[in-house]
C-alpha cells in the first residue's frame, strides 16, 4: 500500500530526454495493448522489451528518436521517474542547499522526500544532478515497497556495499528486482543507466500491482477475484467488476475527463482519484475505506450508488460527490489543502461533513447532511442549500455565509461574522461566544438567542394532489437563489433549479458579463464554451449587473445536469449553478430514476422526464403501494404518509420514517400524467430496498457521530434492527471474515442482536483493548467512531 496520501500535485517540467507519463510493468493481468516504440538505438539492446513497453505507454521519451539506454540517470531524474510510475503527488517543504525552487526537478524532490523514499545527506545536500548509484537505487525501491531484507549477501563484493544499504540490497536481490553481474559482483557504487533504471522499476511494479491501460471490462462475471497488491487505472472507459483489491486503487491522471466504472469492488487500501471528469467515477456496490480526491485540472464527479459503503472521502480539490439509493458515505472531509474559491457539490445523504478549507463554495442541491461542521480555519466559506436540501446539525466555528432555501434544523454559533439567508429551526451559542452574539439573518443583524425560524405551512396529505402549483408555464418571480459578489469570486441569482424546455430561466448577475447554459460536462474554458454555443450545445446571453435577465431553453432536451455560468467583463468565471431541464410536450412520459434518501426520516423520489400531475379521479395514497418485510403483496399507503408531486418527482415520505428491511414500492400504471394530459405513466416497481441499521449510543452520549473515551470504558448502545455489531479498529474493512478475524484475534468485540432483543442495551467492555482508533459498526448499518485513549 502507499505510505502517504496526496496533498499536492507534483508538476513536472522535464528535459526531453527524461521520462513522462505514468508507467507500470507487464504482467499476467496487464491489459494494455503492445506497440513498437520509435527508438532507433534499442533494437538489439538487452532491455528492449522494457523500454518499448514503457515507451508505448508514453512514460519514456528520447531525443531525435534515440533513447540513449547506456546514459547514466541522475538522482533528480530517478525521483521524477518513480513519481510518474507510482503516481506519488504529496509534496513537502525542503531546504537542500543545491535544490532551487526554479529547478525543473524541485517539486519531484519535494515529492520524493514527502513519500519517504529519498533524502539528502548530512551536509544538507540532495545532489540532484549526480548519477544515482545502484545501492542508492536499491534503498529507494526497498522503501517504496516496504521490503525487509538480510545483510547476509552472497555477492563477491558484498563488503563494498555501504552499511546503510546492505539490508535494502539484500531485499532487492532476494525478490529478484536487482541482480548481480555475470562475474558475481553487484558493483554498489556504480552509476545506474537509463536501461537499468527501466528494467528495475519494471520488475518493481510487477511486485507492486496491476495496470489497466485500455478501455474494457475486467473481472469475473460471477464470484469475486482477489487482486494482490495495488491497482492503477490510467485510461478512460475502464470498468472493474467483482474484484477484491488488497492494496490501493489509483485512478490516474491518464483518465483525463473520462469515465471509470467500479461494480462490486472492495478496496482494502486507499483509493486515490487523480483523474476523471464531471460525469466520471461511478461506484456501484463498492466497499472502500478512504477515498482521496486530488485533481487540479478540472472537477471530478464521484457517484456512489446501490449498496456502496465508503468510510471516508477527503477532497483536496473541487469535486461533485453524490449518493444514490442505499449508498452510504460516512464522512466527507473538505481538506485544508483545497484551494481558495474551490467549489464542492454534495448531493444525497451524508452522515458527517467536515469543512477545514477557507473561502469555499459548498453547494447542496438536494439530500441531507446529518452533521455539518465548519472548522475554525474555514473562514469566508459559503454554504448554498437548495429547497430540496436539509442540514440536521450545523456547527459554525468561523465566519461564513449560508444562502439558499434549504432547511437547517439546529445551528450552533461559535463565531462572529455569520450570515444566513433564512433562519434555522433552532439556534444555540457555544461556550466561547457571548449569548447575544450577532448573526445576520436575511440582511438584519439579530442576537443569536432571539432567532426563530418562520412557521412553514402544513404539508399536503396527498389526497387528490393534482399538481396545481406545477403547471410548468408560469415563471417563478421570486428567485430561489440571490446574487452574491465576494470580491475574489461571485455567484448569481436564479429563479429555480428545475425547468421544462417551455419555461424561461432568469439569472441576476452582480457583474456585467455573459451568461451561458451548457451541459455540465463542458469545462470552464472560454474556447470550449464558445465552441459549444456554435455547435448548438449551449446558449449565451449578455447580462448587466443586478438586472434580472431571461434565457430561453428552446432547443434543449431532458438532462438532469445542465450548468449555468457567467463570465464577467474581465473574463472571471462565476461559480456555476446546476439545473435540470425536463422534456417538452412532444416527448412521451418516462420514469428515469428512483432515489432513496437515508436521512433520520427516510424518503423516496420517483423521477420522470417531464412535469407531472395526478390523473383526475386518482389518489396518490392508492396510486402508490408498499410491500414490507413479512407482508404478502403490496398495500396502499396510510393516511399519515405524505405523498406529493414536486415538478417531475413523486415524493414519498412514509410516516414512520424507517421501513426496515426488504421493502418495495409500486406505482400503479396510469395514475400520474404530463401536464397536458397526453401521456400517462407505466407501472413501476422499485428494487428491493433495505434501511440502514441505526446505532443509538446510550452511554457515553455521542457528538457528531464520534467520541473519545479512555480504554476500559463500557460502551452502551442499542440498534433498531436485527444485526451483528462489531467493535474493531477503524481500518478494518472488507467482508465479514475480516471482522470475525479481528474478534478471534482479541483485537475486537462482537455482539449478535436477534430481533427479540432489539430493546436490550448492548455493552462493549473495552478493558482488554489497546488505545487506538476504533469503530462501532452494525453490519449493513451505521458507524460510530471511537477513539480509545490510555487508561488513567
Amino acid at each position: 500500500m502507499r505510505k502517504l496520501f496526496s496533498v499536492g500535485l507534483a508538476t513536472l517540467v522535464l528535459f526531453t530526454t527524461l521520462f513522462s507519463g505514468v508507467a507500470a510493468a507487464e504482467n499476467a493481468m496487464d491489459v494494455e495493448q503492445q506497440q513498437s516504440a520509435p527508438f532507433s538505438d534499442v533494437s538489439k539492446h538487452w532491455a528492449k522489451t522494457d523500454i518499448d513497453l514503457w515507451g508505448n505507454r508514453g512514460v519514456v521519451k528520447g531525443t531525435s528518436g534515440q533513447f540513449q539506454p547506456e546514459r547514466e540517470i541522475t538522482r533528480g531524474e530517478w525521483a521524477a521517474l518513480i513519481n510518474r510510475i507510482f503516481q506519488y503527488q504529496s509534496v513537502k517543504d525542503i531546504s537542500f542547499s543545491d535544490v532551487l525552487s526554479s529547478d525543473w526537478f524541485y517539486k519531484d524532490i519535494q515529492v520524493s522526500v514527502s513519500a519517504g523514499y529519498m533524502k539528502g545527506n548530512a551536509e544538507g545536500n540532495f545532489n540532484p544532478k549526480k548519477p544515482i548509484t545502484r545501492q542508492e537505487a536499491a534503498v529507494t525501491i526497498a522503501q517504496l515497497l516496504s521490503l525487509q531484507g538480510s545483510e547476509g549477501l552472497s555477492l563477491k563484493d558484498s563488503t563494498d556495499v555501504a552499511t546503510w544499504a546492505k539490508s535494502s540490497v539484500g531485499a532487492l536481490v532476494k525478490e529478484g528486482l536487482m541482480k548481480g553481474y555475470v562475474d558475481g559482483t553487484f558493483q554498489p557504487a556504480k552509476a545506474l543507466t537509463r536501461a537499468e533504471a527501466i528494467s528495475i522499476l519494471n520488475r518493481a511494479f510487477n511486485l507492486y500491482g496491476t495496470w489497466y491501460g485500455e478501455q474494457g471490462t475486467f473481472g469475473p462475471e460471477d464470484g469475486t477475484e482477489a487482486v494482490k497488491g495495488s491497482v492503477i487505472i490510467d485510461k478512460p472507459g475502464v470498468s472493474l467488476q467483482n474484484l477484491d483489491i488488497a492494496g490501493d486503487l489509483i485512478i490516474g491522471k491518464g483518465v483525463g475527463d473520462g469515465d471509470v466504472y467500479l461494480k462490486n469492488v472492495t478496496v482494502r487500501g486507499k483509493t486515490f482519484v487523480y483523474g476523471g471528469g464531471e460525469h466520471s467515477i461511478h461506484l456501484e456496490n463498492v466497499v472502500m475505506v478512504t477515498v482521496i480526491v486530488n485533481k487540479l485540472d478540472g472537477t471530478v464527479r464521484l457517484v456512489a450508488k446501490g449498496t456502496s459503503v465508503i468510510q471516508e472521502v477527503t477532497l483536496q480539490t473541487g469535486a461533485n460527490v453524490e449518493t444514490e439509493g442505499n449508498a452510504d458515505i460516512n464522512r466527507v472531509n473538505l481538506d485544508s489543502a483545497l484551494p481558495e474559491k474551490s467549489r464542492v457539490i454534495l448531493a444525497g445523504h451524508f452522515d458527517t461533513v467536515n469543512i477545514e478549507a477557507k473561502s469555499l463554495l459548498v453547494q447542496i442541491p438536494q439530500g441531507s447532511v446529518d452533521n455539518l461542521n465548519l472548522g475554525s480555519t474555514a473562514t469566508g466559506t459559503t454554504i448554498d442549500t437548495s429547497k430540496e436540501a436539509s442540514i440536521l446539525n450545523l456547527i459554525l466555528n468561523a465566519a461564513a455565509s449560508l444562502i439558499g432555501k434549504g432547511t437547517i434544523q439546529n445551528a450552533t454559533i461559535n463565531s462572529t461574522g455569520i450570515s444566513m439567508e433564512q433562519a434555522p429551526q433552532k439556534v444555540v451559542t457555544g461556550e466561547n461566544v457571548p449569548k447575544d452574539v450577532s448573526v445576520n439573518i436575511g440582511g438584519l443583524d439579530k442576537p443569536a438567542g432571539t432567532i426563530t425560524a418562520p412557521q412553514a405551512p402544513s404539508p399536503s396529505n396527498g389526497n387528490n394532489n393534482s399538481g396545481e402549483n406545477n403547471d410548468g408555464n408560469e415563471e417563478n418571480n421570486g428567485d430561489l437563489h440571490q446574487p452574491y459578489d465576494g470580491g475574489t469570486w461571485y455567484t448569481f441569482g436564479l429563479n429555480d433549479e428545475v425547468f421544462s424546455v417551455s419555461q424561461t430561466v432568469y439569472v441576476t448577475s452582480p457583474r456585467n458579463g455573459t451568461a451561458y447554459i451548457l451541459r455540465g460536462s463542458i469545462n470552464d474554458d472560454v474556447t470550449l464554451i464558445e465552441a459549444a454555443v456554435q455547435a448548438g450545445q449551449a446558449k449565451k446571453v449578455e447580462v448587466q449587473a443586478n438586472v434580472r435577465t431571461p434565457m430561453s431553453l428552446t432547443g434543449f432536451d431532458y438532462y438532469y445536469y445542465y450548468r449555468i455560468v457567467i463570465i464577467d467583463a474581465n473574463g472571471k468565471f462565476s461559480y456555476g449553478r446546476e439545473i435540470t431541464i425536463l422534456d417538452g410536450e412532444s416527448v412521451a412520459l418516462s420514469q428515469t430514476s428512483f432515489v432513496h434518501y437515508g436521512t433520520e426520516k427516510e424518503y423516496f423520489e420517483i423521477e420522470f422526464n417531464r412535469d407531472l400531475k395526478l390523473v383526475e379521479g386518482k389518489d396518490l395514497k392508492t396510486s402508490v403501494t408498499l410491500s414490507t418485510y413479512g407482508s404478502t403483496g403490496f398495500s396502499p399507503m396510510i393516511d399519515e404518509d405524505q405523498l406529493t408531486i414536486v415538478r417531475n418527482k413523486l415524493v414519498i415520505k412514509p410516516a414512520n420514517g424507517y421501513l426496515g428491511k426488504s421493502f418495495q414500492f409500486k406505482l400503479l400504471a396510469d395514475n400520474v400524467e404530463t401536464l397536458d394530459g397526453e401521456y400517462q405513466n407505466m407501472e413501476f416497481i422499485s428494487q428491493l430496498k433495505n434501511s440502514f441499521v441505526k446505532v443509538e449510543m446510550i452511554d457515553p452520549v455521542v457528538t457528531n457521530n464520534s467520541l473519545t473515551v479512555p480504554a476500559g470504558t463500557v460502551l452502551k448502545f442499542k440498534v433498531n434492527m436485527e444485526t451483528t455489531v462489531y467493535f474493531v479498529l477503524e481500518n478494518t474493512w472488507g467482508g465479514i471474515d475480516a471482522y470475525e478475524d479481528e474478534v478471534a484475534d482479541g483485537r475486537g468485540l462482537k455482539a449478535i442482536v436477534p430481533e427479540a432483543n432489539l430493546n436490550d442495551i448492548i455493552e462493549f467492555n473495552t478493558a482488554n483493548l489497546v488505545p487506538g482508533k476504533y469503530k462501532i459498526q452494525a453490519w449493513n448499518g451505521h458507524i460510530v467512531w471511537v477513539t480509545l485513549t490510555a487508561a488513567p
